[in-house]
C-alpha cells in the first residue's frame, strides 16, 4: 500500500472496572496494544470474514505492547473481538 499513514484511531478499554470504551487517545494508557491493521482487513476481522489471528501471524497486522510485555488475557480478547 503506497499510503501507510494512519487515518483513523480507536481505542478500546478492557478494564474489568470500566466497560469497553471508545477513548479520544491511549498515549497515558499504559499497558496497552496497539494494532496497525489496514481497514479492509479491520472490516473483515470485525465481521468474521478473518479472525485476528491469521491476521496477526501472515503480518496483516503489527503490533505494539507498552511496555513490551505480551497479556495473555488482551490477546484472548481480541481473538473474539466482532460485530455481530
Amino acid at each position: 500500500m503506497a499510503d501507510d499513514k494512519i487515518r483513523e484511531k480507536l481505542v478500546i478499554n478492557t478494564r474489568k472496572t470500566s466497560a469497553a470504551i471508545l477513548l479520544p487517545h491511549s498515549e497515558n494508557l499504559t499497558p496497552r496494544s496497539e494494532y496497525y491493521v489496514d481497514y479492509r482487513h479491520f472490516f473483515g476481522c470485525l465481521t468474521g470474514i478473518y479472525h485476528w489471528n491469521n491476521a496477526e501471524v501472515a503480518s496483516f497486522c503489527n503490533v505494539r505492547r507498552v511496555p513490551n510485555i505480551h497479556s495473555p488475557k488482551a490477546q484472548s480478547f481480541l481473538n473474539f473481538l466482532s460485530i455481530c
